[in-house]
């Protein structure tokens, strides 16, 4: 029956309409259940009839129908027509054939709260989230040395992720990632203290490092013991800076961990490495500046030196002495020349006191050097000396502060009674014999080289000699043998050495006399006559060795050889030129002496003295020919004023006043 299409009872066109009662109970239709992604799901359909009505609690009741992570609000049927999920509904369909009616979800939301652990300050994460959305916890910060160690899951049981995919679990990682499960969640951000390696280094020293620690924030450790060592210094600790001059802690002693990562800067890096350096104090030694006899004070009276680092010697400041000049300083209370000049710079400690290098504490006194007040070289003539023939005087070299013995001998000249030494020095116009150029500078004994300024070398030290027959400079010392009555301290020079550069062993120079030499200021080299030869009948009459030699005996028979003409062993004058008055009571003769000595020769750099006490050489400032210079030698036989040999030997010098 179409209800909708019924008409009002009566007759239409012969037929006869009726009326016709129906019964609603009579009518059934068929109710359907839509889950809409419910979990759980047992409700059925059910055939119901027209007139009836349905539970809603009956078919809400969440073990029939239930969603994860969902509540069920409701129902809502094909037409739209909403219900509950308590009471009854109507739900008849208005084509008694079918209701379909649909499960009506509402999202769960739970909470998520994140405590901070011991030492954790800040974390992130905490509040309200929708079932199964991706949730993320972290901790940001924590108390000074201390870093994130991990989770604890309080409540909730939820996997943590190290990755927001979710793909590898971690309780270890900041931030971390879970899915809201349909219930609250409870995490817990834990901390642990910051640990380091602590790395034990040299600072400077050399040797075996100690082995590595680790240390915790917070915590303390003992330190290593020292196992380094370094020359002129002295173990003071450890410290995380490296050539520091205090320790942060002892050797093999408690020290903080804090305060280590600290100093170091890495107190927020777990895992970091401290470097702790070995640190160490210079040996010192005390060094106290004594007058030794004289008065007044220098500019310092004591100071403390370091190993490795330099000092400046004091000036002289008030210090005097009655008849005496200060030379500068000394270790020895009994010198006469001094180690150091006075205000000398970069002296080295260890020069002072050797034990220096191994030692600390020490302590030495360093002596003002005094020296007669004696009138210099440089300042000297003879004809104003007031000497007499066989007088003498004691004169200072000015240029290395050096006493020489000089008499005016029978030839009327002023003679130095000992052997030149002057050397490692610079020579200028103002206190050596050249009046232009230079400056020229003396090697050290050892040394040689050249002699110009312009030239590589070292202003004290000179130059090292290398070849027997180098024509530059040459220097040798040796000193006076007690075995020798008329012998004293001795210099070696080459001929290029002694004529300040003017000839040299194969140069082509065949004649000449230099008028520069290494005598000082106002003294000179003795010459020989240029036109003395070894031929016969060219004998020198006019060379300072021969009128020196003749004034002691104008008689002597004179042989001209071939090789060197010479006095026919005459004693008188053998006597004269090589013996010195043996003491203050000896006649009146030996005081006009000579005294030149049997002081050898010095073959060449390389080489070493030779002919000691029965050979004396002295060189002349002329040259014989290019290979040869003009000499004096005399041996206990026979003396040769105008004899000469190869230029570059060394032999002795013997000085002349000009005038």
């Amino acid at each position: 029956v179409n209800v909708s299409t019924a008409k009002t009872p009566g007759t239409y066109g012969g037929e006869v309409l009726y009326t016709v009662l129906m019964n609603d109970a009579c009518l059934k239709y068929t109710l359907n259940f839509n889950g809409n992604s419910a979990t759980t799901n047992t409700l059925t359909s059910q055939d119901l009839t027209f007139d009836s009505t349905i539970d809603l609690s009956t078919i809400s009741d969440s073990t029939k129908i239930a969603r994860t992570g969902y509540t069920l609000t409701g129902w809502k049927d094909q037409n739209n027509n909403e219900y509950g999920t308590s009471g009854t509904a109507d739900v008849n369909p208005s084509d008694l054939s079918s209701v379909t009616l649909t499960a009506q979800w509402q999202i769960n939301s739970n909470n998520v709260t994140v405590s901070k652990g011991t030492n954790v300050t800040t974390t992130s994460g905490t509040g309200t989230y929708d079932y199964n959305s991706t949730v993320t916890i972290s901790a940001t910060t924590f108390s000074t040395g201390y870093h994130f160690s991990g989770w604890t899951v309080n409540s909730g049981g939820v996997t943590l992720y190290s990755n927001s995919s979710m793909t590898t679990a971690s309780t270890t990682s900041t931030p971390a990632y879970f899915k809201m499960p349909d219930n609250d969640v409870k995490v817990t951000a834990n901390a642990a203290a910051n640990t380091y390696t602590i790395k034990y280094n040299n600072g400077g020293g050399s040797g075996t490092a100690p082995s590595s620690q680790t240390g915790t924030y917070g915590g303390t450790i003992t330190t290593r013991a020292n196992t380094f060592s370094r020359t002129g210094y002295q173990f003071a600790g450890w410290s995380t800076t490296n050539s520091a001059s205090s320790a942060t802690c002892s050797a093999s002693a408690s020290c903080s961990v804090s305060t280590l990562a600290s100093n170091a800067g890495v107190t927020g890096t777990n895992g970091a490495t401290i470097n702790l350096y070995a640190v160490w104090t210079p040996n010192t030694v005390t060094i106290t500046y004594s007058a030794n006899g004289g008065t007044g004070s220098a500019s310092k009276t004591s100071e403390t030196g370091y190993y490795g680092t330099n000092i400046t010697m004091p000036t002289k400041g008030t210090l005097a002495k009655s008849g005496a000049d200060f030379l500068g300083w000394s270790l020895s209370s009994t010198a006469t020349s001094a180690t150091w000049t006075a205000g000398q710079t970069s002296v080295n400690p260890t020069a002072i006191n050797s034990s220096l290098s191994s030692s600390t504490g020490l302590s030495t006194t360093v002596y003002a050097v005094w020296k007669s007040s004696t009138a210099t070289m440089q300042s000297f003539t003879c004809a104003n000396s007031g000497l007499s023939t066989g007088q003498s005087t004691t004169l200072v070299d000015s240029r290395d502060q050096k006493e020489y013995t000089v008499k005016k001998l029978p030839d009327g000249k002023c003679w130095m009674m000992q052997n030149l030494t002057i050397n490692g020095v610079k020579l200028t116009s103002s206190d050596t014999n050249f009046t232009s150029g230079g400056p020229y500078y003396l090697p050290k004994d050892g040394g040689a080289g050249s002699l110009t300024a312009s030239a590589t070398k070292n202003s004290t030290t000179g130059y090292n000699f290398t070849n027997g027959q180098d024509n530059k400079a040459m220097f040798k010392f040796r000193a006076k043998k007690s075995s020798y009555t008329n012998d004293s301290d001795t210099g070696y020079y080459n001929f290029y050495t002694a004529t300040l550069g003017f000839s040299y062993y194969g140069d082509g120079k065949s004649t000449g006399t230099s008028d520069i030499d290494i005598c000082p200021k106002n003294w000179r080299l003795p010459k020989v006559s240029a036109t003395a030869t070894t031929t016969s009948g060219s004998r020198d009459f006019t060379g300072d060795f021969a009128v020196l030699a003749n004034s002691y005996n104008t008689s002597a028979s004179w042989t001209n050889g071939t090789t060197a003409n010479r006095y026919t062993s005459d004693t008188t004058i053998k006597n004269a030129m090589y013996l010195q008055a043996a003491s203050p009571l000896a006649t009146s003769t030996q005081n006009n002496y000579a005294g030149f000595s049997y002081s050898g020769v010095w073959l060449g750099a390389d080489s070493s003295a030779s002919n000691l006490g029965s050979d004396g050489y002295y060189w002349s400032s002329s040259v014989y020919n290019t290979n040869f210079g003009y000499i004096l030698y005399f041996d206990s036989s026979y003396v040769y004023p105008q004899n000469y040999s190869y230029k570059y030997r060394g032999y002795a010098v013997r000085c002349v006043a000009k005038s």
